[in-house]
């Protein structure tokens, strides 16, 4: 690969600052209070409105001993979860003044109940989420969503006015149009910017006041589109499946004659793609229930159709010519969702691989055989044309 984006650089030493990075550590230092949440859907629009810096929690991006966190979850509670609680008992997430969840799926719930129950916090916020969209879950969320800002109000003694609403929206939607902008990058026969080093965009992303995200993100941008950064496509691959924090994951995968040039991921394109609507004359809240209910589907949402179909329009537009689901072991949602979306993917005849994962592995033994092994195999099917 050739050389790296000068402008990536800020982002990688962020993300070698986890779990207290220095943007965190500044917003403390201000006086502003910090916010971390794990599961999905979280309107960060409203925390970010509450005064307060989203974080998104995660584990290492590496295996660690899970010995405290077993000890609260069971074991077959995905890895994932256990990451973020072996760090939270250990003391590294103190700086927290709150902590959210959705009820996004068991794991997430579970984790949350452990928190109450055994970590000091000042805060604890839940947001009951449904798993359709009818007029009648829109009903439920939006009334969920109010009572969600009076208990922010009520915790921090600070008013949510609708005009930091609208400024968080328009803040939150930049960030989505210049990851639209930096997608459409990816989309080229020779891609300038990798799987991997986006995965180091998302991660830092997670880590720092959104508009400061969103100037160094442009920057990203402006030299991707500018530098004579040509990066040999191989084969264009998707990543699918749980969470993903670990850019050498991406790159052991990218190592072997590929390039990932999307994904389906949580903390990736399904927070990134969709926009909510800025129009003025509606309540925020109303907008951003309703942007939550409508954007990219995480597997737990019904009915699957929609999910698959935009998973599939992806794969079109990025000319995908195979698919990887890593998922982490006992994360039932995308278990499920991997089984029904590898037969579209085949049907399409696009080939598809599932990895089973613990949070924070590497690309590396058996699964870059098993890697090596489906891109041998897409090889095979080009040349039979």
């Amino acid at each position: 690969m050739s050389q790296i984006l000068k402008t990536l650089t800020p982002f990688m030493e962020i993300n070698k600052e986890f779990p207290f990075a220095s943007p965190i550590k500044e917003w403390k230092q201000s006086g502003g209070k910090v916010i971390g949440f794990f599961g999905g859907d979280i309107p960060e629009e409203i925390l970010s409105a509450a005064g307060a810096l989203p974080v998104w929690l995660r584990g290492h991006c590496s295996e660690i001993p899970l010995d405290d966190a077993n000890s609260y979850l069971h074991i077959y509670t995905c890895s994932h979860m256990r990451s973020i609680l072996e760090i939270a008992l250990k003391g590294d997430y103190n700086y927290l003044d709150g902590v959210m969840s959705t009820p996004y799926c068991d794991g997430s719930r579970r984790m949350f109940d452990v928190w109450d129950r055994y970590i000091p916090i000042p805060a604890l916020f839940f947001l009951h989420t449904p798993h359709k969209n009818t007029p009648e879950a829109e009903a439920y969320y939006y009334e969920n969503m109010k009572e969600f800002v009076t208990s922010l109000e009520s915790t921090f003694q600070k008013k949510v006015t609708k005009e930091a609403l609208w400024d968080a929206i328009k803040t939150y939607n930049q960030t989505r149009k210049l990851f639209i902008q930096l997608y459409d990058l990816r989309k080229k026969d020779n891609p300038p910017i990798s799987g991997a080093e986006v995965m180091e965009i998302y991660d830092a992303s997670a880590m720092m006041p959104r508009k400061d995200f969103n100037i160094l993100l442009e920057k990203v941008i402006d030299e991707a589109k500018t530098a004579d950064r040509k990066l040999d496509s191989g084969h264009r691959l998707m990543i699918n499946g749980t969470a993903l924090h670990n850019p050498e994951y991406v790159k052991g995968i990218e190592d072997l004659g590929s390039i990932v040039v999307a994904d389906s991921l949580l903390n990736g394109a399904m927070g990134f793609s969709d926009l909510i609507s800025e129009d003025e004359n509606t309540d925020p809240l109303l907008a951003i229930t309703r942007h939550y209910l409508n954007k990219f589907p995480a597997p737990r949402m019904v009915p699957s159709e929609i999910r698959f179909d935009k998973i599939l329009q992806m794969a079109e537009d990025f000319r995908i010519d195979g698919m990887i689901t890593g998922v982490v072991r006992y994360c039932a949602p995308h278990i499920y969702d991997e089984i029904r979306l590898s037969k579209r993917f085949e049907a399409r005849g696009i080939p598809s691989l599932r990895l089973d994962l613990e949070y924070g592995m590497a690309a590396t033994g058996q699964i870059k055989t098993r890697v090596q092994a489906f891109i041998e195999m897409i090889e095979e099917r080009k040349r039979k044309g």
